[in-house]
């Protein structure tokens, strides 16, 4: 049980955004405080969203929904797009998507990091442009 307490407390704390999504319909399940830092969504609030609700479509397309098969398959999904937080401000992120399975129920964990400043400013420069 210890064991299971520290990645609980990992998961919570990691400085990285990191998304439990159900695989099937990928509605997020569980989400850390980075996530709700950065995003602005309450927890309750992201459990009702799936990936899709926090993508910038129009901006970026959601390349997951192409790979999905990949990560079900259980290939490691590495790719760059955007998210939206609830205040609407774009910013890109870098994810790694991968399939884990937890009481033959598949998900997906989803580490999202935040990735170079010169395209962190191209999308400053969008969003001003809004």
């Amino acid at each position: 049980m210890q064991s299971e307490l520290n990645f609980k407390q990992l998961f919570a704390n990691s400085i990285d955004e990191v998304y439990l999504v159900d695989a099937n319909n990928l509605k997020i399940i569980d989400a850390n405080n980075a996530v709700i830092r950065k995003l602005g969504y309450s927890k309750e609030e992201l459990c009702k969203l799936t990936v899709s609700d926090i993508k910038a479509n129009h901006i970026v397309p959601n390349p997951i929904l192409s790979r999905l098969d990949a990560v079900k398959n259980g290939e490691e999904v590495d790719y760059e797009t955007v998210h939206q937080t609830k205040e609407g401000f774009i910013y890109p992120v870098r994810l790694k998507v991968k399939k884990y399975v937890i009481t033959a129920k598949m998900y997906s964990w989803v580490w999202d990091k935040i990735f170079l400043v010169k395209k962190l400013l191209r999308m400053i420069v969008l969003n001003n442009l809004k």
